[in-house]
């Protein structure tokens, strides 16, 4: 089973841009965690670079039971 990753709502300052979850995916910088990203991310829900960054962090360093 999957081990759920806690999203934080991170308010994300102006500076940064959002992106949706297919625009994340499919982008150049992200094109070896895709599988892991269209796992973690909402449809409906935007996030910058740098939280979807985090989530991956969080679940890579995930405990294996």
């Amino acid at each position: 089973m999957a081990k759920k990753v806690e999203e934080k709502s991170v308010v994300s300052d102006n500076s940064e841009k959002l992106f949706k979850k297919n625009q994340l995916i499919f982008s150049e910088r992200f094109r070896d965690k895709r599988d892991l990203l269209n796992a973690l991310l909402r449809e409906n829900k935007l996030y910058a670079v740098s939280q979807a960054e985090e989530m991956i962090d969080i679940y890579m360093k995930g405990k294996v039971k």
